[in-house]
């Protein structure tokens, strides 16, 4: 027997069985490394295209110099996507991401804070 009893199936002590998360395929892992590359091209493009556009859909509120508001966002995207692309121009405070009323999908919109207002002019 091992340090925790048993071993089953010759690799997991019988006391951990169940405990630990499935093993992920290589294919699995490429797969997820793809969409991942995929939403930051959609992030970054997103940016892009709202710096290019007079009027475009990132903005920083007449009320606070130190947000950003973002709209037309990708269903797919996340929180942890958003703070990840923004945290390059700066330190984050905030990311709020609106869910639609009675849904757990977003709103497509976005508001990023900075610690510095400055930082808004980086992006």
């Amino acid at each position: 027997p091992g340090l925790f009893g048993p071993m089953v199936g010759g690799t997991v002590p019988a006391s951990m069985d169940g405990l630990l998360p499935p093993p992920v395929s290589l294919a699995q892992q490429q797969q997820q490394l793809v969409q991942q590359q995929r939403q930051l091209q959609q992030l970054q493009l997103m940016h892009q295209q709202a710096v290019v556009t007079t009027g475009g859909s990132v903005s920083a509120p007449q009320d606070r110099v130190d947000r950003l508001f973002i709209s037309k966002l990708s269903s797919e995207l996340n929180r942890e996507d958003l703070r990840d692309y923004f945290s390059q121009f700066g330190e984050l405070t905030d990311v709020y991401l609106p869910l639609a009323p009675g849904t757990t999908a977003h709103k497509g919109i976005c508001f990023v804070s900075f610690a510095n207002p400055m930082d808004l002019h980086r992006t």
